[in-house]
């Protein structure tokens, strides 16, 4: 899960969009 949020930090910019990082990997992962 750590891995997936943290990909996802590195993919989307800082912005509502790491909340929506989180939530889709915390669903995917």
């Amino acid at each position: 899960m750590l891995i997936c949020i943290m990909l996802n930090c590195y993919q989307i910019n800082w912005t509502l969009h790491f909340m929506m990082g989180m939530l889709i990997s915390l669903f995917l992962c």
